[in-house]
């Protein structure tokens, strides 16, 4: 019950290693408020959390959203001890999972025949720009929005643990999705940028690369 009687507030925590990250803040005693972008999944997750938890939907993409979201979690709890930014997405619209698919296989059987890879990934070139915006947006702008709305609440009770989830791609990249290690990468410089900046005011912000975020 190492978090007993703290607020904790995880972003895409509607499934995947957000369910996961809002289970077990529970188990160690916070009253978690799970967000997600779609209310059922959040719900489904707080009902399941029991007691004391509270679901939230929103898009982090959207700063107005975010706000009011931490306006109502302000009203509801008057403080916030731990922020998990862990929403995110691996594609964004124009993306084409299944053609991928295809190509990383039709990858493999040209490398085990042995006469050297004839299929290119070229995903940079094709890419569309609402692509590249929304898996920057969710990413980078959504941890962005979530910190800079936190660090209001954690200022004034000079305490609180910023949490942001990046991943394997932001370290070596990912040629299926460059957005998507774009953005993880860009999140690591943010988070220890922001350590530096809020260290004086008793508040960590802490990057984690174990494993990627959870795709909405």
């Amino acid at each position: 019950m190492k978090l007993t009687d703290t607020i904790a507030r995880v972003t895409g925590g509607g499934s995947g290693i957000g369910r996961a990250i809002c289970e077990r803040f529970a188990e160690e005693g916070a009253r978690v408020v799970v967000n997600d972008i779609r209310q059922e999944a959040a719900e489904a997750t707080a009902k399941a959390l029991g007691a004391g938890a509270r679901a939230i939907a929103a898009d982090v993409a959207d700063s107005s959203a975010v706000r009011a979201m931490f306006a109502t979690l302000e009203r509801e709890h008057g403080r916030l001890d731990v922020l998990v930014n862990n929403a995110g997405v691996a594609f964004g619209p124009g993306d084409d999972r299944q053609a991928l698919i295809q190509r990383g296989e039709t990858r493999i059987m040209e490398m085990v025949s042995g006469q050297g890879v004839q299929t290119h990934w070229d995903v940079t070139q094709n890419m569309t720009d609402a692509a590249w915006h929304r898996v920057i947006s969710v990413h980078l702008n959504g941890t962005f929005y979530c910190t800079r709305e936190a660090l209001k609440l954690m200022s004034r009770q000079a305490s609180g643990a910023i949490v942001n989830l990046s991943s394997v791609a932001a370290l070596m990249g990912l040629e299926t999705v460059p957005h998507y290690s774009a953005a993880k990468g860009a999140i690591l410089s943010f988070t220890r940028a922001v350590a530096r900046e809020v260290a004086s005011r008793g508040i960590r912000s802490t990057p984690s690369a174990q494993g990627t975020s959870t795709p909405r």
